[in-house]
């Protein structure tokens, strides 16, 4: 028996609408799913002079990402929506030890969006996720 090989497409680009709900509605409607949210807040340290002449950059990130209704036989029996929640972050100490290091707070980008599974083909699963 062979294992089920699961992958992940990422796809970057640019979208121009002024109807960005309309396309969020027409994405789900191809993906047959609902749409669960997904959460980047990201945080780059460039480093300072003290550490040598070639510049080097930290990118610490922290996801949050929302999932889709709890389905299954026990859902049903449930008054509420219960959607699973993953969270992956570094901790202050982290950034206290870059800062130790030298490096200094360059940016920061948080970035709220749309997440779309959907398959395409055999097996392959496919994630739409659009700032």
């Amino acid at each position: 028996m062979g294992r089920g090989v699961t992958m992940e497409c990422v796809v970057q680009g640019i979208i121009e609408t002024q109807h960005v709900e309309a396309l969020e509605i027409l994405l789900q409607g191809l993906c047959g799913v609902h749409k669960e949210h997904l959460r980047v807040h990201e945080l780059c340290l460039k480093s300072g002079p003290n550490l040598g002449h070639v510049g080097s950059e930290v990118r610490l990130l922290t996801v949050k990402h929302v999932g889709g209704a709890l389905r299954g036989s026990g859902a049903e029996q449930l008054s509420v929506m219960v959607r699973n929640m993953v969270e992956s972050k570094a901790s202050k100490n982290v950034l206290r030890l870059f800062y130790a290091l030298g490096y200094k707070l360059d940016h920061e980008l948080l970035r709220v969006g749309p997440r779309l599974p959907f398959q395409k083909g055999c097996s392959d699963n496919c994630h739409s996720v659009f700032y």
